[in-house]
């Protein structure tokens, strides 16, 4: 099995083209993730023909769970289908399980990948559709939740897979109370978890607890929702910087709509050997 090892800003990738993964176990995908006695990565990325956009995108996380979308990830692929002239121009449309996406490839004077711009689609603020348990508000905006001996106030949103923001003055806490927040009673599907100290008006630093995948140097997904959460809440506007850990990322807002451009590496390719496969534990 060939594969191409990615990242986008840090947020890293084993991509596979045309090589149907669907009857894979959970297994499989945790020996590849892991960092130690596979190949290792934050996600596994395959893409294939597809009736309805130009490719195809299934997205399995390090624990062999499956995600919805992955904004770092399209960005990945869409370099990905460039570098290997699977497309002929700079535009270039994946089916994920959440959405149609649009991806521009921004090059520069040698017509080589500079960065790239994914439309990530509407924001979903209903309870009831990101999915959150509590439907008593139309909007999940500063609401309470008592994690182990404190309360949490968070911004729950989805961008095609459910986010839960917190506003703090550090990140002290992160390590304790990210991983409760994204299996708690009140996200039926576990949720991303970020927590987020607003700079400025038109900045944010973040840390990222991704679902099924721990913390992770970057989140496309998650840059999104923590721009669409801030301007919810009134501390940034339309344009934004998310600085995490691997890197920044650029949201730009309009109404409901979110564009994410950032940067995406291809680090090697490779082929996976046979008895590895088969003799590999976890």
């Amino acid at each position: 099995m060939k594969f191409t090892k990615m990242h986008g800003t840090g947020n890293d990738f084993i991509v596979f083209a045309f090589q149907n993964l669907t009857n894979q176990t959970d297994g499989f995908f945790k020996k590849l993730s892991n960092r130690k006695t596979g190949i290792g990565c934050d996600q596994i990325l395959a893409i294939d023909k597809s009736e309805k956009a130009d490719f195809k995108i299934s997205i399995w996380n390090s624990d062999g769970s499956t995600a919805q979308t992955c904004g770092n990830g399209l960005r990945a692929l869409a370099k990905y289908v460039f570098d290997e002239k699977l497309i002929s121009q700079n535009v270039v449309t994946f089916e994920t399980p959440a959405n149609i996406n649009k991806a521009t490839i921004n090059l520069d004077s040698s017509n080589n990948v500079q960065s790239i711009s994914v439309e990530m689609g509407k924001v979903i603020l209903l309870p009831e559709l990101i999915p959150f348990a509590d439907k008593k508000n139309d909007v999940i905006k500063n609401f309470g939740i008592n994690i182990l001996d404190k309360i949490l106030y968070i911004t729950s949103l989805s961008v095609g897979n459910p986010h839960c923001v917190v506003f703090v003055e550090d990140f002290n806490d992160f390590d304790k109370y990210a991983p409760e927040l994204e299996k708690s009673s009140f996200f039926p599907e576990k949720t991303n978890v970020e927590f987020v100290k607003v700079i400025n008006s038109y900045t944010l630093h973040a840390r990222v607890w991704e679902r099924g995948a721990g913390e992770t140097l970057s989140c496309g997904s998650g840059a999104s929702a923590i721009a669409y959460a801030s301007k919810l809440n009134e501390y940034t506007g339309d344009d934004t910087d998310v600085h995490m850990p691997g890197g920044i990322l650029n949201i730009n807002i309009n109404n409901n709509n979110i564009k994410l451009t950032g940067g995406a590496t291809t680090v090697f390719n490779g082929e996976i050997n046979k008895s590895w496969l088969q003799e590999t534990k976890i």
